[in-house]
């Protein structure tokens, strides 16, 4: 009998934990209500240096791209890697399709461009300029690593966020 107690004992400290607090969300939950976008960035073509002291601080910006070419690192998919797919040759255009965008939710992105990283050996390839999602240009950039962040409504409508800076004493 002693045994059969014990397994209930075990049990019902199980059991209570899951029925209570069924009112509250854990915080930082995503909202449920997800849709679909088109993520294109139209890359501007430069040309990678030649002078080695500049080619090699250009490799350097490469590296920190993690060696990858165009890519995207989308928030609501915990920043990891997404590569972008080149929508013609020699179309410097590429783009990607996501169907788990959090609706009514300020999503975050960076966009990685190796022509940036010709434009600006000193930086990280990011690019605030030539993104679209859903045709709507993506250009409010939050933070030094130039995160970019939108809004996208149940139909597909999107939205830049008002951005706001907080002023030092």
């Amino acid at each position: 009998m002693s045994r059969r107690l014990r397994r209930y004992w075990v049990l019902l400290p199980v059991l209570a934990s899951m029925a209570t607090q069924c009112d509250e969300t854990p915080r930082g939950a995503f909202p449920t209500l997800v849709t679909s976008v088109e993520l294109v960035l139209t890359s501007i073509p430069a040309v990678p240096p030649t002078d080695p002291a500049r080619e090699a601080v250009f490799l350097d910006c490469l590296q920190r791209m993690n060696g990858l070419p165009n890519h995207v690192r989308p928030s609501w998919r915990s920043n990891d890697v997404i590569l972008l797919t080149e929508t013609a040759t020699d179309s410097n255009a590429w783009a990607a399709s996501f169907f788990d965008v959090p609706v009514d939710f300020s999503n975050t992105m960076t966009v990685h461009d190796t022509n940036e990283c010709a434009r600006d050996p000193e930086g990280h390839g990011h690019v605030v300029i030539g993104v679209t999602v859903n045709g709507t240009v993506v250009d409010r950039a939050i933070g030094m690593n130039n995160t970019l962040v939108f809004e996208v409504s149940a139909d597909g409508a999107v939205t830049l966020p008002a951005v706001t800076t907080s002023a030092g004493p």
